[in-house]
């Protein structure tokens, strides 16, 4: 399954990459509703506006469900 997740950068505080990846793996799982890992897919943005991801539940119902 896939979801787009927005996320908002308003303090400013998500400046590094890694910061960012960690923040939308989180917000996934509660999105996915589950404990095990989740993928970005995508992810897209800047510090000053924000950043957009897909994220899925995992890597291999990602690889069967595209087109």
């Amino acid at each position: 399954m896939f979801k787009w997740i927005f996320i908002g950068n308003e303090k400013g505080k998500l400046r590094e990459l890694g910061d960012v990846l960690a923040v939308a793996r989180s917000i996934g799982k509660k999105v996915l509703k589950t404990h095990r890992a989740v993928d970005v897919l995508v992810l897209a943005g800047s510090p000053e506006f924000g950043w957009a991801a897909v994220v899925a539940d995992s890597l291999a119902q990602a690889k069967d469900k595209r087109i």
